[in-house]
C-alpha cells in the first residue's frame, strides 16, 4: 500500500499491524506500506526535449511539447527507487494506492451527519493602486525600488497610458463608474489575463474618498498603443495595474477562471485539449507582450536599471537591499566588488551612500560632498571622496581637500 506521505502511512500502518520498520516502510501483518512525498516525479526540463533549449531565448518562448516527458525529481531518488523495488518484491501480491482503499471502503455505505457547522466569510477584493502601495508591490514581485517604480509611471504617465500617478486615494469618482466595463475589456485585449470577466464598477467608485486625484488606473490610450515598443520596467508596472483593475472589478484571483475550468475537465464537461488550448492562447499572448528583451541581454537583470559600471570587471553594477553589488558576482570567477550602503566611512561622517553619490563614484571615480563630519573636532566639513579600489574584499575611500592632500581610510 502506498501513502501520500510517512504521516499518513505511519497511521495506516498502526491500525494495520505493520509495526515492523524497513527502508522506506513499514512491514507487519500481510502488509507493506510505503510512501511518497511531494512529487517523486515532476516535468522534464526543455532541454529534455532538445540541447538547444538548455538557454533560453526569447524567440524559442513559449516550449510546449506534443508529448510531455517526465524525471525523477533530484532529491527524491531514493524514495522512487524503494518503491520500484517493492513493486518487484516476491511477497508483494497486489498494489493499493491508500487514498482509494479510504474511499473504496465507504463507497455504498451509508453515513450519519452528526453536526453541521456553518461560518459566513467574506474575502474582500483588493482596493486599486495608489502610489504607495503600487511601490510597496513593486518591490515585493518585481525587486524594484520605490524611485524606480516613480520613474517609470511618471514616464507611463507622461505618454498617456496611466492617470496622475502621484495620488494617495483607492477609489475613482462616481462619473467614471460607466467607463469601466470599456477600459476592462481594453485592458483583457492587451494582456490577457482572463477573458470576458464580470465587471463590478461599483467596488472602487466611491468620490467621497477621492482626495485631488483619484486612484492609479490605466488610460483608454492602451488601446491604441504597441505595448512591444515600451521598456521592460514600464511593461511590468502597467501589467501590475492592470492585473489590479481585474482583480479589483472582477473576481479576487485571476486565476480563478482555470481552476473551475480544470474541475470542468475532472468531470468530463470540458476536454483537456480544450483547456491546454486555452493555457496556450494565454502563453502565447503573454510572451508576445511580455518584454523589448534583446537576444542575449541578461535576463536577471533586465528589470533593474544599472547605477554603473564596475570599475574591476566592467559589467554592471546594480541596487541591492544592503549594497551596490556587481552582476559578475554569479561568474565562475567572482568579481566581488561591492558598495556597502551601511559602509562605516560615511555612516563615521553622518552621511548615507546614496544611489547618487555611487552613481557618481562609479563614473568618475570621485564625489564632492559636503556637511561630512568629523568625529574629532565635532564640526562639518567639505571634501571630495576618491574611489580608492584595490581589487581586496573591502573598498577603500579616500578623501581630496581643496588646495591640499589627499587623506588615506583605511579599514581595520
Amino acid at each position: 500500500m502506498i501513502a501520500e506521505k510517512p504521516s499518513v502511512a505511519q497511521s495506516i500502518a498502526k491500525v494495520l499491524g505493520a509495526t515492523s520498520r524497513e527502508d522506506g516502510c513499514l512491514v507487519g501483518n500481510g502488509y507493506i506500506i510505503s510512501w511518497c512525498f511531494g512529487h517523486l516525479v515532476e516535468l522534464a526540463s526543455a532541454d529534455a526535449y532538445d540541447p538547444h533549449y538548455a538557454k533560453w531565448v526569447l524567440n524559442d518562448l513559449p516550449i510546449i511539447p506534443e508529448n510531455w516527458k517526465y524525471v525523477v525529481s533530484a532529491d527524491k531518488g531514493k524514495q522512487f527507487e524503494i518503491l520500484s523495488g517493492l513493486m518487484s518484491d516476491k511477497r508483494v501480491d497486489g498494489l493499493v494506492c491508500a487514498t482509494e482503499a479510504i474511499c473504496t471502503a465507504c463507497a455504498g455505505k451509508a453515513a450519519v451527519v452528526q453536526s453541521i457547522t456553518r461560518q459566513e466569510k467574506t474575502a474582500q477584493p483588493p482596493k486599486l493602486y495608489d502610489l504607495t502601495t503600487l511601490q510597496r508591490d513593486a518591490n515585493r514581485i518585481l525587486g524594484y525600488t520605490a524611485q524606480q517604480t516613480l520613474d517609470y509611471i511618471q514616464s507611463l504617465y507622461e505618454k498617456k497610458l496611466v492617470t496622475y500617478p502621484r495620488t494617495d486615494s483607492k477609489y475613482l469618482t462616481d462619473d467614471m463608474q460607466d467607463a469601466i466595463p470599456e477600459l476592462v475589456k481594453t485592458v483583457c485585449t492587451s494582456f490577457p489575463f482572463v477573458e470576458n470577466p464580470p465587471v463590478h464598477a461599483e467596488r472602487v467608485i466611491d468620490s467621497s474618498k477621492v482626495s485631488d486625484h483619484h486612484v492609479i488606473i490605466l488610460t483608454r490610450t492602451l488601446a491604441g498603443t504597441d505595448l512591444s515598443g515600451l521598456p521592460t520596467g514600464e511593461t511590468s508596472i502597467l501589467s501590475l495595474i492592470a492585473a489590479r483593475l481585474l482583480c479589483a472589478v472582477g473576481e479576487p484571483c485571476v486565476t480563478a477562471e482555470w481552476e473551475a475550468k480544470l474541475q470542468q475537465v475532472e468531470h468530463g464537461e470540458l476536454s483537456a485539449s480544450g483547456f491546454m488550448g486555452g493555457i496556450i492562447k494565454l502563453t502565447n499572448g503573454l510572451i508576445k507582450n511580455a518584454s523589448t528583451l534583446k537576444p542575449g541581454q541578461n535576463l536577471f537583470h533586465s528589470d533593474r536599471e544599472a547605477i554603473g559600471i564596475c570599475p574591476r570587471c566592467g559589467k554592471p553594477v546594480y541596487e541591492g537591499k544592503k549594497s551596490l553589488y556587481c552582476s559578475g558576482y554569479k561568474d565562475t570567477l567572482p568579481c566581488g566588488f561591492s558598495l556597502r550602503k551601511n559602509d562605516r566611512f560615511f555612516s563615521a561622517k553622518k552621511k548615507a551612500l546614496t544611489r547618487k553619490i555611487a552613481a557618481a563614484l562609479l563614473k568618475d571615480g570621485q564625489v564632492s560632498i559636503t556637511g561630512l563630519y568629523s568625529q574629532k573636532t565635532r564640526n562639518s566639513y567639505d571634501a571630495t571622496v576618491l574611489l580608492a579600489d584595490t581589487g581586496g574584499k573591502y573598498v577603500n575611500f579616500m578623501l581630496e581637500f581643496s588646495g591640499k592632500g589627499q587623506e588615506r581610510t583605511f579599514r581595520k
